[in-house]
């Protein structure tokens, strides 16, 4: 769903002058019965916007309630996508209107600010790869890619017929000679299935693999895998390749996929903590890595959880703090955020560098916030 990429690259050019965007994420569970909710939780998330309005000109607060409503117009719509996260973003000098229905859950907030909260959706955009499921079978290997659970492309790759060998002959010595060549047609079959994986590879720049079938066929496989592709197989599975649905590869792949997200946000986490306490090219801890994305210097953001932090962005130099009003770089006057997180993601973004949110429960909640930097940053004077 290439779309969502484009909709957060457009959503951050986003802002506001004269009248708030209001941002809302709400997770739906499958059950219907959550449609009877949607209501009720669209208002809670809505109250608190009555506080901001003391602090807005008759027009502010005007555009405000008329954004407001529009969010709460939509319950019906939004109760539709259950099963689903949805992320509206509503109001603003503009009058901007975006409804997008996420592919897995985000969590509930509503934010009313001069851009939109983009938070939550790079955090669903972060967990999803570039996916090959590979169901592999001496007769007829099924290879699908897919990204965010949509399938960009299914190959199906046929050996050669294989000549029966339930004779003898003299001595058994046909019987031999059928098994070799099948023995060689199964290897020229993995071959083959190799080349067009490393074909597809190219083509959508595939960040895992995941290989299914028999024990057997599925270890034979690997055997004659190259190991530049080899390093790319994740996980393997067994399979009856014979009675499997596109449905049931489908949800195997978005289990073992959520799976390998998880390992990899813990991965990350160790490595990043374990080079700090060896003084290697990185922060630990909200302020440092605040100071990091100040300079530029962030390759790779890690965020712990959900949890906001407010501070203060300067709409001049973008410079980004957790205390205010005067920006400590160029001296004019920044505005509060809510979740100077949201800020900091988005300046990452920009100077070439990515986030990766770390959902499960590790080393870095203590911390917040962590990175992997460039180079160092200078001495606070």
């Amino acid at each position: 769903m290439q779309e969502l990429h484009h909709a957060l690259q457009r959503l951050e050019q986003q802002s506001s002058t004269s009248a708030l965007i209001v941002s809302l994420y709400l997770n739906l569970q499958p059950a219907i019965e959550e449609r009877r909710t949607v209501g009720a939780r669209l208002r809670n998330l809505l109250d608190p916007f009555q506080d901001l309005e003391t602090n807005l000109d008759h027009d502010g607060r005007m555009a405000l309630r008329r954004a407001t409503q529009q969010v709460l117009d939509m319950e019906a719509e939004i109760a539709m996508n259950t099963g689903h996260g949805v992320a509206l973003f509503v109001g603003g000098s503009s009058e901007m209107h975006e409804f997008l229905t996420l592919p897995r859950k985000a969590w509930d907030v509503a934010v009313a600010a001069a851009r939109p909260y983009l938070r939550p959706l790079a955090a669903t955009l972060d967990q999803f790869h570039q996916v090959a499921t590979l169901i592999i079978d001496p007769r007829r290997s099924l290879i699908r890619v897919t990204h965010m659970g949509h399938c960009l492309d299914q190959s199906e790759i046929e050996s050669e017929p294989i000549r029966k060998s339930d004779y003898g002959g003299w001595k058994g010595l046909d019987e031999h000679r059928v098994r070799q060549h099948a023995e060689e047609v199964y290897r020229r079959h993995y071959r083959e299935v190799a080349e067009r994986l490393r074909r597809l590879r190219e083509t959508f720049e595939l960040d895992v693999v995941f290989v299914g079938g028999r024990e057997e066929t599925v270890a034979a496989f690997l055997h004659e895998l190259p190991n530049g592709l080899k390093s790319l197989v994740a996980e393997t599975f067994i399979v009856d390749v014979n009675t499997e649905t596109t449905a049931r590869i489908a949800k195997i792949t978005a289990e073992l996929e959520e799976a390998f997200e998880a390992r990899q946000e813990l991965e990350l986490v160790k490595q990043v903590i374990e080079t700090g306490q060896e003084g290697g090219l990185v922060t630990v801890g909200v302020d440092d890595t605040i100071r990091a994305a100040n300079f530029d210097a962030i390759e790779l953001l890690l965020v712990a959880g959900t949890s906001m932090i407010p501070g203060w962005a300067c709409g001049s130099c973008g410079w980004l703090a957790l205390s205010g009003p005067d920006c400590s770089a160029c001296e004019s006057e920044a505005i509060a955020v809510d979740d100077i997180v949201d800020g900091l993601i988005i300046k990452v973004r920009r100077t070439g560098g990515r986030t990766e949110h770390v959902a499960i429960a590790s080393k870095l909640d203590q911390h917040q916030l962590a990175a992997r930097i460039r180079f160092r940053i200078p001495a606070v004077n």
